[in-house]
């Protein structure tokens, strides 16, 4: 003869059945609280080099014309990020923003120049044999990335040069800072138009990555 369960005995099943729940519970919510922990991406090492050649044959007397020389980095969504290399004019106290504007301006808006608390001598750069940035001849500027505090990934490497006032040659390149060397040869080009007595100043321009 089946027994009625007693009052008791109900209680007891609609207890255990009450608990399966809170033990799935909280064996799931660790788990998700873990997964959605943010990992910070590893910092950028490794050099990034720069060469270029400013047209030596632009030579003339009495003396050779000097062009302003700048080189910095965005992220792939155009937001400005850190200057590389600054030629000399451009980062002493002779360079008036309000003034001079038009000189390498897509840099100069881009950064702010005007208020910047960047600082200017670690990154002014003399490079090669030819010196300053901006004089006639090869040169060749090297980055160490592990200085700069960035992290690993994709950003885009400009370069511009002032040869007459609202007169610059651009010259950009997306560059994978990672684990692999990367290099990059990107053409050089006027904005916003050519200056036809003197022709192309730029020339021969790499980007290399090495890890």
């Amino acid at each position: 003869m089946l027994m009625r369960p007693t009052t008791f005995v109900k209680h007891v099943i609609a207890m255990r059945c009450m608990m399966i729940p809170l033990v799935l519970i909280s064996c799931v919510i660790p788990a998700a609280i873990h997964c959605d922990k943010p990992v910070s991406p590893p910092k950028a090492e490794g050099t990034l080099t720069i060469s270029y050649t400013i047209n030596p044959s632009l030579s003339g007397e009495p003396e050779s014309p000097h062009f302003s020389v700048v080189i910095w980095l965005e992220d792939k969504r155009g937001n400005y990020v850190r200057t590389l290399a600054l030629g000399e004019w451009l980062s002493d106290n002779g360079y008036d923003y309000e003034n001079f504007k038009d000189v390498c301006k897509t840099w100069g808006s881009k950064s702010n120049w005007a208020t910047t608390t960047e600082p200017v001598d670690a990154i002014t750069r003399a490079s090669g044999k030819e010196g300053e940035l901006g004089n006639l001849g090869q040169h060749t500027v090297e980055v160490e990335l592990s200085e700069l505090g960035i992290d690993q990934g994709t950003y885009v490497c400009n370069m511009e040069v002032g040869v007459r006032s609202e007169r610059n040659i651009l010259c950009t390149a997306e560059i994978a800072v990672a684990s692999e060397e990367v290099e990059e040869t990107p053409t050089p080009y006027y904005v916003p138009e050519p200056v036809e007595e003197i022709g192309m100043v730029l020339g021969n321009v790499s980007i290399l990555y090495t890890p």
